[in-house]
């Protein structure tokens, strides 16, 4: 709770339900044996959300919080759909794979690791590509020095972070 996620969406005046998850730790560690307990508290909430809520269908993202709750929603008989961003399917997306309807995809190889994977693409805001360079510029005080954007995502993201971090521009 009070994480990055739940800030974004009560600043746009919705309401936030939390809902207990346990991220795999890949390398041996005591906070594995946690995740039993853990995903099953996660569904137990997500179960009480879903019957409050009443969706005719779960759209996921995947992620370690959407497992337990596509499981309560396959216990509760609501459709799942979920879309993989990335070109290497991540390991919640391939957990929630089987229990989903359609597992959509950003790139059309990637709709082929699935039997029910279709190619979509990546759902992107007008926002992105309707901004005002120079009032871009303006906002990031970035005058008239060169821009190189990069852009990366999951498990990717940190590694050019930290690189770019070090670059002398």
């Amino acid at each position: 709770a009070g994480g990055m996620e739940e800030n974004i969406v009560k600043s746009r005046g919705v309401k936030f339900y939390a809902v207990s998850a346990a991220k795999l730790r890949r390398k041996p560690t005591l906070k594995n044996l946690k995740i039993p307990a853990d995903v099953v508290r996660g569904i137990r909430q997500a179960k009480a959300v879903l019957k409050e809520l009443r969706p005719a269908v779960v759209f996921s993202k995947g992620g370690y919080v959407a497992v337990p709750v596509v499981f309560a929603a396959r216990s509760l008989k609501i459709p799942v759909v979920t879309h993989e961003s990335d070109l290497t399917p991540g390991l919640a997306n391939r957990i929630i794979a089987p229990r989903a309807e359609k597992v959509l995809t950003a790139f059309a190889e990637t709709a082929k690791d699935f039997p029910n994977g279709e190619y979509v693409g990546l759902p992107l805001s007008d926002e992105l590509f309707s901004t005002d360079r120079a009032a871009a510029l303006a906002r990031y005080r970035l005058g008239g020095k060169p821009v190189l954007l990069v852009l990366g995502g999951s498990q990717g993201s940190r590694a050019l972070n930290e690189c770019l971090a070090g670059a002398n521009c």
